[in-house]
C-alpha cells in the first residue's frame, strides 16, 4: 500500500483505523525513516469516534437480538456482525498498546471467552466460513445462546475501557 506523509498527517483526525495497524506491521522496502515518522505521528482521539460510536450501535443491535431470540442456539446473521466487532475492537487494542495485529492472538482470545480448547472456536469458524462465502450448505452446530452471550459481554467491556483509554491518551 502507497500513501504520503502528507496523507498520514490529515488521518491523525479522521478515521486512522484502516491504516494505522498496516503501518504497525510494516516493513519498508527504501524509506525506513519516512515509517518511523509516520509512527510518531500523534493519532487524536477524534480518529476513533467513528469505531466508537459504529461499534456501539453494533453491539446494542446484536444484545437485543439476543433478547428477542426464541432459540437456544445462534446463528450466523448474529454471529458474524460480532464476531467482525469484538475482531476490531481487539486491533484497536493492538493499536493503542502499539503492537501489531496478529490473528491467532484474536483467535486464542476467542478460545479464552469461550472456553473452548479447539485450533479454531466455533464462532470464528463460522465467521470465516460467512466472510469467505463458503458458508451456504455446512453443516456446523451453532454455539449456544449463552456461548454468544459471553462474547458480547466481553466485547462490550472491551468496549468501554476502550472509551476510557481514548479518552485520557492520545496514540504516540
Amino acid at each position: 500500500m502507497l500513501f504520503s506523509y502528507e496523507d498520514m498527517e490529515s488521518m491523525q483526525n479522521k478515521n486512522i483505523l484502516p491504516i494505522y495497524p498496516m503501518l504497525l506491521e510494516a516493513k519498508t522496502i527504501l524509506n525506513k525513516r519516512l515509517l518511523a515518522d509516520m509512527l510518531k505521528i500523534k493519532v487524536n482521539k477524534n480518529a476513533f469516534k467513528f469505531h466508537i460510536e459504529t461499534t456501539e450501535s453494533s453491539l446494542k443491535i446484536i444484545e437485543n437480538l439476543l433478547d428477542v431470540s426464541k432459540k437456544n442456539y445462534v446463528g450466523v446473521n448474529v454471529i458474524y456482525p460480532l464476531i467482525l466487532r469484538l475482531r476490531q475492537l481487539f486491533i484497536v487494542d493492538c493499536m493503542l498498546k502499539k503492537r501489531p495485529y496478529k490473528n491467532k492472538d484474536f483467535v486464542d482470545l476467542l478460545g479464552k471467552i469461550t472456553k473452548n480448547k479447539l485450533k479454531e472456536p466455533v464462532v470464528y469458524e463460522i465467521y470465516r466460513l460467512e466472510k469467505n462465502k463458503i458458508s451456504k450448505g455446512r453443516n456446523i452446530n451453532n454455539p449456544s445462546i449463552f456461548e454468544v452471550r459471553k462474547i458480547l459481554d466481553f466485547a462490550k467491556k472491551m468496549l468501554k475501557k476502550q472509551k476510557f483509554e481514548i479518552l485520557k491518551y492520545t496514540v504516540k
